[in-house]
């Protein structure tokens, strides 16, 4: 059945509590939005607000590659975080939450943040495993999408593509890591089910 963490309600604060075993008054991070030292701007809360280190950050301090997805607040961690070993932050490997989000339909030019990419050395390969929305042809998402009311498909249609290409970024990138044949511990998060579940319920036929 569903999880449950407990509160805030935010989706940085519940996913941090999910990946570090503590609360949020232990590991820090209480919203999805922190206020920069200006006091003015506000910025995508990330690693360097956590108080407390990841599970896959422990598996790094103990020597094992790490390689985790679209998971919230796992970029910019702190150094202290990962432990007495010096080399536990080059077994890191993390595209943060994000990068698989287009923001515009029909864009030519889909930049990548250098923010949510540790190593920088992963841009190309995870350049190379997004999918864009406009990638995905109509007619081989129709099969996927369950009938709709009488005019209601496209209500349908355009939402499952954005979706089908954000889970497929997400999988592209786990399917080239576990053709690899070691032993790293992969942490794959693919979001967004919940909403897509309720808009298939708003659009059944009756």
């Amino acid at each position: 059945g569903p999880m449950r963490v407990p509160a805030p309600a935010g989706a940085c604060a519940q996913w941090t509590t999910l990946a570090t075993g503590t609360c949020a008054d232990e590991h820090g991070v209480l919203n999805d939005l922190w206020v920069r030292p200006d006091g003015i701007r506000s910025s995508r809360v990330g690693g360097a607000q956590r108080r407390r280190p990841t599970f896959w950050e422990l598996a790094a301090a103990q020597g094992r590659t790490a390689r985790v997805v679209a998971w919230p607040a796992a970029t910019g961690a702190a150094d202290g975080l990962l432990g007495a070993s010096p080399e536990a932050a080059s077994r890191l490997q993390i595209v943060g939450e994000g990068f698989e989000r287009a923001e515009h339909s029909g864009e030519t030019c889909w930049p990548l943040s250098p923010d949510c990419i540790e190593p920088p050395e992963l841009m190309a390969l995870v350049d190379e495993a997004r999918v864009h929305p406009d990638d995905l042809a109509v007619a081989l998402v129709q099969p996927l999408v369950p009938t709709a009311r009488p005019g209601e498909a496209n209500a349908l249609l355009r939402p499952a593509r954005w979706q089908l290409a954000r889970w497929s970024s997400v999988h592209n990138l786990g399917v080239h890591w576990a053709s690899q044949g070691d032993d790293a511990l992969m942490v794959l998060r693919l979001d967004g089910l919940p909403e897509w579940l309720n808009l298939l319920r708003r659009h059944a036929p009756e």
